[in-house]
């Protein structure tokens, strides 16, 4: 009897090992398939895993590019447009979003601080633990990044920057999405516009007459890259020409740019012809202000960085000194911006993965660095109207004839 029992007990033993085994991953304990490795749902798939890395490569011109999330199948997100203080481009910029709202299913809202970072922050987190925000597209108070930066990553929400850099002040990497453009680049541009155009409007002059004017507000890191390309071009082109930095520290008004570019014309009255170029169109208004006053229009060139002033310059038949902008159009800004904060809440993004091939060495996060172009009183309106067919609004900026 104990025999028989010793070995029932040994096939018991022996088919407990046996069910035990057979229930290892790739089986249920019935016998049916499980998910396997192989057989994932598609969140664990090679392809699913490599879809943040290729989110952005299907970006049509303007920047607009699609996550594979059907804008219509989910939750509208409620998208917030930060800037700091009031300016016609930041509002341009706000309505631009605005006009893409629908395509992408997403309301925005908008704050400002009015130069008073404390105030920008605050109504920022304010928004964030309320809950009434899903993601940031912010531009920076570039004479406060690190402060920006560090309440944005606070919230916990994905956020773009848009216009500014967001570089580790000991490293230069950058630390998060933005979307801009090289503005030493930019201020390069400027000055190279000047030299090739300058004959058109002052014919064979002695080009050692030239003496180049070089708004700045230097506190402020992107600000002063522009006046530094723009300067660095003068001297390789122009070696030997007077320089006249006016530098208005923090200053972005133009009030201060009127009140020292008047100064500075006045005190020089052995300068035959000016350059100006400008890092901020507000310092480009005071400017050509100061031109009018004493007088030099037929002495000056200038060109500034931005093209929402100077739009509304020439739409009301403004013909001075002011004669250029670089410009980005706001579409190509807004629809890289938001399509990149919503790929993120959708979970198809990460800060990281946002345009990775486009990524310089060094950058923890990818600057988007966007073509610009230089617009003149006779070119502003195709530009526009091209950028607003690629954005099928229903209206152009310019009806053609």
């Amino acid at each position: 009897m104990k025999k028989v029992l010793t070995v029932l007990l040994a096939l018991l033993m022996i088919l407990a090992l046996f069910a035990c085994n057979s229930q290892q991953p790739g089986s249920t304990g019935t016998g049916s398939p499980s998910p396997s490795v192989s057989a994932a749902t598609p969140d664990a798939s090679p392809s699913a895993s490599a879809t943040p890395l290729d989110v952005t490569e299907n970006a049509d011109e303007l920047g607009f590019f699609t996550d594979g999330v059907d804008p219509g199948s989910r939750k509208t997100y409620n998208i917030l447009f930060a800037y700091p203080y009031t300016l016609l481009l930041f509002t341009n910029l706000m309505g631009t979003l605005q006009e893409l709202a629908p395509r992408l299913n997403i309301n925005v809202t908008s704050t400002t601080g009015e130069h008073d970072v404390d105030k920008y922050l605050e109504n920022i987190q304010t928004l964030a633990d309320q809950r009434a925000i899903d993601g940031i597209i912010i531009i920076f108070d570039s004479s406060a990044i690190q402060r920006i930066h560090e309440v944005c990553t606070e919230t916990g929400l994905p956020f773009v920057v848009v216009l500014n850099a967001d570089r580790d002040p000991a490293t230069q990497s950058e630390l998060a999405p933005c979307v801009g453009s090289d503005d030493v680049i930019v201020g390069e541009t400027e000055t190279q516009w000047l030299y090739d155009n300058y004959k058109t409007y002052w014919g064979d002059i002695d080009k050692s007459e030239i003496a180049l004017v070089s708004t700045n507000a230097s506190v402020r890191p992107n600000l002063n890259d522009r006046a530094v390309g723009a300067e660095s071009k003068f001297k390789e082109l122009l070696p030997g020409n007077t320089i006249f930095p006016l530098d208005m520290t923090q200053d972005v008004t133009q009030d201060t740019a009127y009140n020292q570019a008047s100064a500075l014309f006045s005190a020089h009255p052995e300068i035959k012809y000016w350059w100006v170029t400008n890092a901020i169109e507000t310092h480009a208004q005071g400017v050509a202000r100061a031109i009018e006053t004493v007088g030099l229009q037929d002495k000056v060139l200038m060109i500034d960085v931005g093209s929402d002033i100077m739009v509304s310059e020439w739409n009301n038949d403004y013909d001075g000194a002011w004669k250029a902008c670089v410009a980005t159009s706001n579409y190509q800004y807004m629809s890289s911006a938001a399509c990149a904060v919503v790929a993120m809440i959708d979970g198809k993004a990460t800060p990281e993965s946002l345009w990775a091939s486009q990524r310089a060495p060094g950058d923890k996060c990818t600057f988007l660095n966007l073509p610009n172009e230089v617009l003149t009183k006779e070119t502003y309106k195709e530009s526009f109207n091209k950028y607003a067919k690629l954005a099928g609004v229903s209206t152009l900026p310019y009806p053609e004839q």
